[in-house]
């Protein structure tokens, strides 16, 4: 039976994804360090913005004993004091994930990312003020590789 074309790239993406989490089973040798927390913001595209700012804001004027990180793929991008930025390379996330209590993101948690038991993951979501279609909510546009994602994403949620 042929394949579709959606079907190759889910098959190819779940192959990188199991190989890639490799990386977050060998940082298990790590402790995870109560008092880091984890920032992303569209996969690290964006830096400092949207929902996780204004948590990481108000967590900066709280507590000064966290260990607040950011994953960012460009690093001329500026955050605040107290703020320690790191590219997001694989290797880094699966370090900086890894050995979190709490990871703070407002996209899907890519394929390889994965959760250890006593860790919290806050999804914030980004998005307007308009009610934002998620999930089965978005219809046709909610492809199986989103619905594979997305299901990934909630396993780790709750």
């Amino acid at each position: 039976m042929k394949l579709s074309k959606e079907d190759r790239y889910i098959r190819r993406r779940l192959r990188q994804g199991r190989k890639q989490a490799r990386e977050f089973y060998y940082c298990r040798k790590y402790p995870i360090n109560p008092k880091k927390i984890v920032f992303t913001t569209i996969e690290g595209t964006t830096g400092f913005s949207c929902n996780p700012k204004y948590i990481a804001l108000e967590l900066l004027k709280r507590r000064q004993d966290l260990d607040l990180v950011w994953l960012v793929d460009d690093m001329i991008k500026e955050f605040p004091a107290g703020i320690r930025k790191v590219k997001n390379t694989l290797k880094n996330r699966a370090y900086e994930l890894s050995t979190a209590a709490v990871w703070v993101d407002n996209s899907r948690k890519q394929l390889e990312c994965r959760k250890r038991p006593g860790q919290f993951y806050l999804q914030t979501w980004h998005a307007s003020i308009a009610i934002k279609p998620i999930g089965l909510e978005r219809g046709a546009s909610f492809s199986k590789i989103a619905r594979m994602v997305t299901e990934h994403d909630l396993r780790m949620i709750c």
